[in-house]
């Protein structure tokens, strides 16, 4: 069920956490004009919060507040623009183009380019990440076989070669399938095609993700802060200025990990 919401927009997901999960939701003001979502996920705080494992709806926490992908989901769930301002499919609906906003970037400032989207596309289907969420791409020509190539660097090293995302320019990037795939607009919003990079992760290593100075999305939000000792601490993020969407009326999303017994009555 989790995972269902995670292709919602994040501000229904937040609010749709409670009735399915009995999970306590709050909005309080931490200080004069603050506006601040606080949100019981309940224990434990998940084992990974790596934007590309979203098997158990981590992408309400994990994604959904710092990265965007091409598109977002409406008021009535249909794809709408994200960091893509347009699409379009092929004829046969085998393949689709995406062409991102003009100034687009990450909360530190960096230019966001169709080549983080394709790197992200290939480590999601990559043997080495072991992704729970590989079946978001696996239409994608060379997805499947790249996931299955293992230890095999031949294999491996064919499928890369024959991989369906390329990026055609700085703004423009496409994703060939195996078969039709009218689905993959809607796709697009969600942890399947989000924007990464490369030095960051392998600068941050296996803990990348959990860590603000290496985890730097394009999303409305950016991480401030993760609950590194214990689930007493707070999941915290910050509004992300130079999100082309301009200012959130939300200034920070708060994510706690307690058991429902430790509440205060």
């Amino acid at each position: 069920m989790r995972r269902l919401l995670a292709l919602l927009p994040t501000a229904l997901v937040l609010v749709a956490l409670l009735p399915l999960g009995g999970l306590p939701v709050t909005a309080t003001s931490a200080a004069p004009g603050d506006h601040v979502l606080r949100v019981n996920w309940g224990p434990p705080v998940p084992d990974t919060l790596d934007p590309q494992h979203s098997d158990e709806g981590q992408w309400s926490i994990s994604g959904g507040l710092d990265y965007e992908g091409f598109t977002r989901l409406g008021e009535d769930l249909q794809p709408v623009p994200g960091a893509a301002k347009s699409w379009q499919f092929s004829e046969d609906g085998k393949a689709i183009t995406f062409h991102l906003r003009e100034g687009l970037v990450f909360s530190d400032g960096m230019p966001v380019t169709a080549e983080h989207f394709r790197y992200a596309a290939e480590r999601i289907c990559s043997p080495e990440l072991d992704s729970r969420s590989v079946d978001l791409l696996i239409d994608v020509i060379g997805c499947e076989a790249l996931f299955r190539s293992g230890n095999d660097a031949a294999a491996a090293a064919k499928a890369r070669a024959d991989f369906g995302v390329r990026a055609i320019d700085d703004r423009t990037i496409e994703y060939r399938f195996t078969k039709p795939a009218p689905y993959f607009s809607s796709y697009a919003a969600s942890w399947g095609t989000i924007p990464l990079r490369q030095e960051l992760i392998e600068k941050g290593g296996p803990d990348w993700w959990a860590n603000p100075a290496t985890r730097i999305g394009n999303g409305p939000f950016k991480m401030a802060a993760y609950p590194v000792n214990g689930p007493s601490e707070h999941l915290v993020y910050e509004r992300n200025d130079r999100y082309w969407g301009g200012q959130t009326k939300l200034d920070r999303p708060e994510f706690l990990f307690l058991n429902n017994d430790n509440r205060r009555r």
